[in-house]
């Protein structure tokens, strides 16, 4: 066999090959994969968002500083507390930073939350990106759970579960 026919052959023989990886590799969506991760690890942890004197749900928001998405949902955010203020559903600020510097940075994007927590005070020992939206109940159970920067259908969304007309899942 000559040189040319063998990398003839070679080419022929692995083109199939070739072509199911870059196919999968085309159709394989990380971020969903990634996703998907999370939903799991945050779905079966317990995570004691709301307190003794709140109503039966709360909102909690995986946050960061450092999270541009963060900071640009800032407006959002005010909205859900804003309607969060007939008392029956709170708005928890998760931060990886302490307390002091979590206030000091929904202060200075001018929103307060509701409470201030970490996530392995609440339950959660995995790192989640931010920002990250749950909907936990009084037993710790999250309900409905929302990854990314909130879409305007995400906002209205969690604006009715807030305002007590939402699906709550």
């Amino acid at each position: 066999m000559t040189l040319d026919k063998l990398a003839n052959w070679t080419i022929v023989v692995s083109m199939p090959f070739l072509v199911a990886l870059v196919g999968y590799n085309l159709t394989r969506n990380p971020t969903s994969d990634r996703n998907r991760e999370i939903e799991s690890k945050i779905k079966n942890a317990k995570l004691t968002l709301v307190g003794e004197k709140d109503g039966d749900e709360a909102i909690g928001i995986f946050l960061s500083p450092e999270c541009r998405f963060c900071t640009e949902s800032a407006p959002t955010y005010k909205k859900f507390l804003a309607a969060a203020q007939n008392g029956k559903m709170r708005v928890v600020g998760i931060f990886q930073e302490p307390e002091s510097a979590a206030r000091a940075y929904t202060g200075g994007l001018g929103y307060e939350l509701h409470r201030y927590v970490s996530p392995d005070s609440v339950g959660m020992t995995e790192r989640v990106p931010t920002p990250t939206m749950v909907l936990v109940n009084r037993k710790g159970e999250v309900k409905r759970m929302w990854i990314g920067r909130p879409t305007p259908a995400v906002e209205k969304e969690v604006l009715d579960i807030v305002a007590g007309q939402g699906n709550r899942g």
